[in-house]
């Protein structure tokens, strides 16, 4: 089991690319948690299992084929890629960006504390609540939760979505649908 540190807390974006090599040697955690300016982990042709912690800057992370377990900290993140069986993501505090993807039992996309997180969206018609807090697309294997807002300006039918309490933006498709969106309590 090998741990790669990115320790950095001065200012200066630190960025690492996992590929073949990383594999080989057994690569399983990232651990960047003590960052503090914005950290980048493209793991989009990593096929292993790995856990990925980052910091307090505005961090993106590109998810690789393998379990994944991503905690980012303070900060307005940014995670791209495909969701595999069991991945959980955890997008810690601020307002992050989460780029949808179908998920799979045991999934978990939590958009975290904060009232900025945003789903980007540009699939087929779907329903969003952005009132609950447990489930913001029932539809779904998994769990999307704690998101607030809704970019699917992408979106290729209607979008139905209950805007969070505290107010959401939701943005939807161009197309000829009929879109419902109901204002938050």
């Amino acid at each position: 089991v090998e741990t790669l540190l990115l320790n950095y807390s001065g200012v200066g974006a630190q960025s690492v690319t996992l590929a073949a090599a990383a594999i080989t040697a057994g690569l399983s955690t990232v651990n960047a948690a003590n960052a503090t300016d914005a950290v980048t982990v493209d793991a989009g042709s990593f096929s292993n299992a790995l856990a990925i912690t980052t910091g307090s800057g505005n961090d993106v992370i590109d998810l690789g084929g393998g379990i994944n377990v991503v905690v980012t900290g303070a900060g307005s993140d940014t995670v791209n890629g495909a969701l595999t069986a069991s991945d959980t993501i955890d997008l810690g505090d601020d307002n992050d960006t989460f780029d949808y993807r179908v998920t799979a039992l045991g999934n978990v996309v939590d958009g975290g504390a904060g009232t900025g997180d945003t789903i980007t969206y540009s699939g087929a018609g779907d329903a969003f609540d952005f009132s609950l807090t447990t489930d913001n697309m029932g539809t779904e294997f998994g769990i999307y939760r704690n998101f607030e807002n809704l970019a699917a300006s992408g979106a290729t039918g209607a979008i139905t979505a209950i805007a969070a309490s505290g107010g959401s933006s939701i943005t939807t498709g161009n197309g000829a649908y009929v879109d419902i969106i109901t204002l938050g309590a």
